[in-house]
């Protein structure tokens, strides 16, 4: 992925999660964005081995439901950082966050479903 295409991701997110916590664009509080056709396979996400898989088509139905899952399960969370890494021929957004309560979590998306797909 891009640079510029890292830091539109980002911006993305930082924007979304300073935004009103619940459902995401579309999305259901079951974790299931309908209107874009994202789902989210099993994993509390807070490592590789147990990342949150993203079923999306593109990038511009994934990226939005990383923070779509975050808003739900972490509410008011605050972005701090996003990595990518590849790993095992797959790719994944390690996404650091602080929780509501000021505790800092590293989130991990397994994003290959729809990486490079724009």
């Amino acid at each position: 992925m891009s640079r510029q295409l890292c830091a539109i991701a980002l911006l993305a997110i930082l924007s979304a999660c300073a935004s009103t916590p619940g459902k995401g664009p579309g999305g259901s509080a079951s974790g299931q964005n309908t209107d874009v056709g994202v789902t989210f396979g099993p994993g509390d996400g807070l490592s590789l081995e147990t990342a949150i898989v993203i079923h999306a088509r593109s990038e511009m139905a994934g990226v939005p439901a990383e923070r779509a899952w975050i808003s739900q399960h972490y509410p008011q969370a605050r972005p701090q950082s996003q990595e990518l890494i590849a790993d095992g021929g797959r790719h994944y957004d390690a996404i650091g966050i602080t929780t509501s309560d000021g505790k800092e979590l590293k989130l991990y998306f397994d994003i290959s479903a729809f990486f490079g797909k724009l």
